[in-house]
């Protein structure tokens, strides 16, 4: 009973912190879900615009573009972006687990 009373103002004060961190987290995994796969097709019509660059205008530039490819690929930023969502998650369940 002491530990409720105690905690209860914790509790009142990280309930916002919490709720806002899950809606952020699902509203931003929903987000990464529907552009996954257009940062896919964007990125593999980069890889075929570099491989051609690379052969008809310049290798340095065709390289470019090939990094380019990459960061907008799933492995690049939007993997970056799952990371930083994960990371809210963690930071929700720790507050829920350590709180409540």
């Amino acid at each position: 009973m002491l530990k409720f009373i105690v905690m209860l103002p914790f509790r009142i004060l990280f309930l916002p912190v919490v709720l806002v961190l899950k809606l952020t987290f699902w509203l931003c995994s929903g987000l990464m879900c529907m552009t996954e796969w257009i940062f896919g097709l964007v990125s593999g019509i980069l890889v075929v615009l570099s491989i051609l660059g690379m052969i008809w205008v310049s290798v340095p530039q065709g390289i470019v573009m090939l990094g380019i490819a990459f960061l907008i690929s799933p492995y690049g930023i939007p993997m970056l972006a799952v990371k930083l969502v994960t990371l809210t998650e963690v930071m929700a369940e720790f507050l829920w687990e350590t709180v409540y």
